[in-house]
């Protein structure tokens, strides 16, 4: 096996707000910031040479969404630039956690962020954290929480 340079712990790209992405309000609707964050982690994935068909293909695991929490803090409208950022904040031995922020390119403020805890899964139950994900992957040096430009903790 060839060997992994340095493991990924975060990800950053940038993509436009297309008009069929809004809603009744022409700002973004929420599920459509649930899809970019579903499609960034998969960038993550990829980033470590990885996706999420790879692991049940080799290992018959599954790696699935066990809690998301999206704040939306500003509305995006169509013709944006946002730069949607993957942080991993936390490995514990069942399960994972990313922080996920979509920002305005241009003004850089936070449009909307999600905490996601994620497991890998076998026959429906919860798993141990597999040796080749610890091996691809580390830990954000920001930590588990809300950065400043990711508008911070809040009470």
């Amino acid at each position: 096996m060839p060997a992994i340079p340095s493991k990924t712990h975060a990800v950053e790209e940038t993509l436009r707000v297309r008009s069929y992405e809004l809603d009744l309000y022409d700002h973004v609707n929420n599920g459509a910031y649930l899809s970019w964050f579903e499609d960034e982690r998969e960038h993550f994935l990829r980033a470590g040479g990885r996706d999420y068909k790879w692991y049940p293909r080799t290992m018959d695991l599954w790696f699935v969404v066990a809690h998301l929490a999206c704040d939306y803090l500003e509305a995006a409208i169509a013709g944006d630039i946002l730069r949607v950022t993957t942080r991993l904040t936390r490995i514990g031995t069942s399960s994972v956690v990313f922080r996920q922020c979509a920002f305005h390119a241009a003004s850089d403020r936070p449009r909307a962020r999600a905490k996601v805890v994620m497991c890998f899964s076998r026959d429906g139950a919860s798993v141990p954290i597999p040796k080749d994900f610890l091996e691809r992957f580390a830990v954000d040096p920001g930590g588990d929480v809300w950065l400043p430009s990711e508008g911070g903790e809040r009470q």
